[in-house]
């Protein structure tokens, strides 16, 4: 599936003529690793399922890749996963979900790019019923055209009142609903977070993203 000009998403199903009948449940926030052999070289890759866990059960993960400048696997998936390929995957892993012993009822998760990815899994395994946390989503993006996932949150929202996104776009100046410019910041955070009460902090992006927002979370 086409997400953008550099980004898809990889449909996986059970292999049934390698006996694979039935996929792995997943906690929303989870990866898979993936195996391949690249010039005869063994390379493995975790990737987030974008998927909701509850598409498990129908047979189906979904990862949606961000062809990488330089990225020897993502090249390698773009230039060689077409539909009928068979591909060896990991389980569903990682501790990136929602703990309630540990978090707070409401989530600011803070992405940009293809950072969305858990993100959205989450937001539908909440508007499926199978988690039940508030997320507020501040998703960083350069302009409105290349959002991933737009339409699919923006149903996911009007379906669901535990689930708010707001894109914060980079390069576009443009007013757009449910959009800020420039960049996720102590001030955003702190004007979309709830008043008086705690709030838990996920972040999934780019290592640039990570070394600014280091420092606005102090703040």
């Amino acid at each position: 599936i086409e997400r953008a000009e550099d980004t898809k998403s990889f449909v996986l199903v059970p292999d049934t003529e390698k006996g694979t009948k039935e996929l792995a449940y997943f906690g929303a926030g989870k990866y898979l690793t993936i195996f391949e052999a690249i010039d005869g070289m063994p390379i493995t890759r975790a990737y987030s399922i974008s998927s909701s866990p509850k598409d498990s059960l129908n047979g189906k993960y979904v990862l949606t890749i961000k062809l990488v400048d330089g990225g020897l696997m993502s090249q390698y998936i773009f230039d060689n996963w077409t539909q009928g390929t068979s591909v060896k995957v990991s389980a569903p892993s990682g501790n990136f979900e929602y703990q309630p012993l540990r978090d707070a009822n409401t989530v600011i998760c803070l992405a940009g790019g293809s950072g969305i990815t858990p993100f959205v899994s989450m937001a539908n395994a909440i508007a499926d019923g199978d988690e039940d946390f508030n997320l507020i989503l501040l998703y960083g993006s350069r302009n409105y055209e290349n959002i991933l996932f737009r339409e699919e949150l923006e149903e996911i929202e009007k379906k669901c009142n535990k689930v708010k996104v707001v894109h914060v776009l980079s390069d576009d100046k443009n007013s757009y609903p449910n959009t800020e410019s420039g960049f996720i910041t102590a001030e955003l955070i702190k004007k979309y977070a709830p008043e008086n009460a705690e709030y838990s902090i996920f972040i999934c992006g780019p290592q640039q993203m990570y070394n600014f927002l280091d420092k606005e979370l102090e703040k």
